[in-house]
């Protein structure tokens, strides 16, 4: 039996004694690093990354957030002139953060900054360069990802992408690094290691797979590898957890192996365990300690209920999309786990908010009798699901022989499913 089946084993059996050791989590503003995809400003509240930013208004009665148009566009006419904002990133990736009253967006080398202003539907826009010199190359930055905040700087990791891969100058790859808000000045820790991380408290907790590199060149010694906390100005570097399954593929190790999604919530670091390629969610203790499996099922991301200590989860389908996507609510109390309803369109990003779950298909929209759906959510309490779909009026301008087509909106609606 190896160490990690010892340990486990300790657990249940604690458990089954009654000695629980979960926590539940403090509050929202504890555990924030930005990466929020319903918040709330000036007494509104907005659904950042539902394709495009959304202002869920009052009673059903939703807008496009966006920037005032500027430059004429010969194909669409948008509603008050306001062109709808689309937030970078990807399912893989969050590349924005809110905090302050603003969006930051990184795309490639240019840090967007999105204020938002008196009216409800409009933000202004900046447009900031981001200082690469510490890269060293131009490739670096689009390893730029999984943006998160403080408050004074945004945090991010640098990690490979195929398309870029052969471009990229391996010393800047699996690096932790910070930015000032302005995009000016970039600061890497240089000594560290990471494929994954978050930030809590004035800590960074972070996966190190064991990745070294020269410029042309890169290795791996599993042997390094493990979960690590060091403080946000470099200090106190300690490794808290290291009995995680090895991998060899190279190309795994590059791409999947490790931990992701990490986020803390209360006395725990919680994370999506693909040490051995499985991806259920763990718990581990800030201090290294109790380690615990608690999802049943792999899983593709989660969020947290934290008023009544509850963890959401969207399960990964199989390779060839026969095992259909849930979703399940699981206590943190107990460990208990409820499946919830099935999803019916791809991996979508989920997020918690006052009853609801938020349902992210950034990047999958698809058509629906001339609509696009953009997301959807789900009523914790009434157990119902509606969506938000998009459309345009199709318009047919004739001036003589000569037809122009122009597509005016977008006009958005909620409907139940």
């Amino acid at each position: 039996m190896n160490k990690k089946a010892c340990k486990l084993l300790s657990l249940s059996l604690m458990f089954a004694i009654g000695l629980m050791f979960i926590s539940g989590c403090s509050s929202v503003n504890d555990m924030s690093t930005g990466n929020e995809y319903v918040v709330e400003n000036n007494g509104n509240e907005y659904y950042l990354n539902a394709g495009i930013i959304v202002n869920l208004g009052k009673d059903g009665d939703i807008n496009a957030v966006g920037c005032e148009e500027i430059e004429s566009n010969n194909n669409y006419e948008y509603v008050d002139n306001i062109k709808p904002v689309s937030l970078s990133g990807s399912y893989y990736s969050n590349q924005s953060v809110y905090v302050n009253n603003t969006i930051y967006d990184v795309e490639s080398n240019t840090l967007y900054k999105y204020s938002f202003t008196d009216d409800k539907c409009k933000l202004k826009k900046d447009e900031l360069v981001i200082n690469t010199d510490v890269f060293g190359d131009k490739y670096s930055i689009e390893s730029l990802t999984d943006l998160k905040t403080d408050g004074e700087y945004l945090y991010f990791i640098t990690k490979p992408r195929k398309e870029y891969f052969n471009s990229t100058s391996k010393n800047n790859l699996f690096k932790i690094g910070k930015m000032s808000l302005d995009g000016k000045n970039i600061e890497l820790y240089d000594d560290i290691v990471a494929s994954s991380y978050t930030i809590n408290d004035g800590w960074i907790y972070y996966f190190d797979n064991g990745y070294s590199a020269s410029v042309d060149s890169y290795s791996f010694d599993c042997s390094k590898s493990g979960l690590y906390k060091m403080k946000t100005d470099g200090t106190e570097k300690v490794m808290i957890f290291d009995d995680f399954e090895q991998e060899k593929d190279d190309y795994k190790l590059l791409y999947s192996y490790g931990l992701e999604d990490m986020k803390v919530c209360g006395d725990y670091i919680y994370f999506t365990n693909y040490d051995n390629g499985q991806g259920n969610i763990c718990h581990i203790k800030k201090d290294g300690s109790n380690f615990e499996t608690i999802s049943k099922n792999s899983a593709y991301c989660f969020t947290f209920d934290i008023h009544n200590n509850k963890l959401y989860y969207v399960g990964r389908s199989d390779s060839v999309g026969v095992t259909p996507r849930k979703c399940y609510e699981v206590s943190l109390d107990s460990l208990a786990e409820t499946e919830l309803f099935e999803i019916n369109f791809n991996e979508p990003r989920i997020y918690y908010y006052k009853n609801y779950l938020y349902l992210n298909y950034l990047g999958c929209t698809h058509d629906e009798g001339g609509s696009t759906k953009l997301g959807e959510r789900y009523d914790t309490v009434n157990k119902k699901a509606e969506s938000i779909f998009e459309s345009y009026n199709k318009k047919e301008i004739k001036d003589g022989r000569c037809t122009t087509i122009k597509y005016e909106g977008p006009y958005l609606e909620w409907k139940s499913e």
